[in-house]
């Protein structure tokens, strides 16, 4: 039997091709946050070429069906949908986190996957060898600790720290395998599993945050008491928080102004800002992801150019991740142009560093 697996269900993409009787023939796994739509059908096309097969010959199409991103998982799923429609051939579903478990091998203690949800939450499965023992499912890290079983355990996934902290058992061991799907990996799960085992749709564990109502949010200015809800919004929104006492000196800042989105009390997004002469520039800006592409991030920066408008500022900057394109659509939008960059600027938890473009927008009268 021949497979072809692939996923794009979290931040990577990857395909390989397995024969059950000579093992993985070819595979390719690149780890990128964005570009998935770009990557896969190239990369199908190119493992097949290495594997010497043809779509024709394929058994088997496997594609991860999440949790995972709400993007990525679409992509895998439309890719697997289309070929398999062309070939005629059956596609079957695996969930993201079993594959991650795939990982690690044949090992006779069960896998625990805890993969980040944010917001406090978190994406967990538990898994022996090619069984389910406990399916998927998103639960606050805290409630964590009372779905596992009793007896050695493996951790896997982004948030094995978090959980194994949270338990405070001595019998979680934490393995070091990568902790996001490969397909090469999990291959042989395609060729185990039952057809229609997994209803091949999406596996969310949460509503889309397209699906959800736009918030009517109010924008306040910030006050220096606002200094620890500021830094848990900025914990909410980034992989690497400021803390209370940082923002707290920020806000201190001369010339410094935040404004918050918030509703119901409820703090979704912020902007800040120092303004220095006739120049100002966006120190940070960020919304909560339950509540992104409800406009907030516009609100905030309509708020913003109406205050340097008041102040008599001629000009606002800011700096944009050149992966950030959705972000870099928005300025451009809002009337931003590129105008230089800075090397390395941004530095990322697991160590790489990102350039930046400096955007600019003429504030009018």
């Amino acid at each position: 039997m021949i497979i072809l697996a692939l996923d794009c269900s979290l931040d990577s993409c990857s395909a390989a091709i397995l024969d059950d009787a000579r093992g993985v023939l070819a595979e390719r796994f690149e780890r990128m946050e964005r570009g998935q739509a770009e990557t896969i059908a190239p990369m199908l096309r190119d493992v097949m070429a290495k594997a010497a097969v043809t779509p024709q010959s394929l058994d088997r199409i496997g594609v991860t069906l999440g949790p995972g991103t709400f993007t990525g998982i679409r992509i895998g799923l439309a890719c697997a949908k289309g070929l398999a429609l062309a070939l005629g051939k059956p596609v079957l579903g695996i969930d993201s986190l079993k594959a991650i478990a795939a990982n690690a091998g044949d090992v006779p203690e069960p896998i625990v996957v805890a993969n980040d949800a944010r917001q406090g939450q978190i994406y967990l499965g538990i898994y022996r060898g090619k069984e389910t023992q406990l399916a998927p499912r998103r639960i606050a890290l805290e409630d964590a600790p009372h779905f596992l079983p009793a007896g050695t355990l493996w951790v896997m996934g982004s948030a094995k720290a978090a959980l194994i902290a949270t338990a405070e058992r001595a019998d979680l061991r934490p393995r070091s395998e990568a902790d996001i799907p490969i397909a090469a990996h999990f291959a042989p799960l395609v060729i185990a599993a039952e057809p229609d085992a997994m209803p091949l749709r999406p596996l969310y564990l949460a509503e889309s945050y397209a699906k959800r109502p736009r918030a009517r949010a109010e924008i306040v200015l910030a006050k220096g008491d606002d200094a620890a809800r500021l830094s848990q919004l900025h914990g909410a929104c980034f992989e690497t928080p400021w803390s209370a006492a940082e923002m707290a000196r920020l806000l201190a800042m001369p010339g410094a102004f935040c404004l918050i989105a918030q509703q119901k009390g409820e703090a979704l997004g912020f902007l800040l800002l120092r303004i220095a002469g006739d120049e100002a520039e966006i120190i940070s800006i960020g919304t909560r992801p339950n509540s992104r592409r409800q406009g907030i991030g516009a609100r905030l920066i309509d708020a913003a150019v109406e205050l340097l408008r008041q102040q008599k500022t001629a000009r606002l900057l800011i700096e944009v991740a050149d992966s950030n394109d959705a972000a870099s659509a928005l300025y451009r939008k809002f009337g931003f142009a590129s105008v230089g960059r800075r090397r390395d600027y941004y530095r990322h938890a697991d160590g790489r560093c990102e350039d930046a473009a400096i955007m600019r927008k003429e504030i009018g009268a």
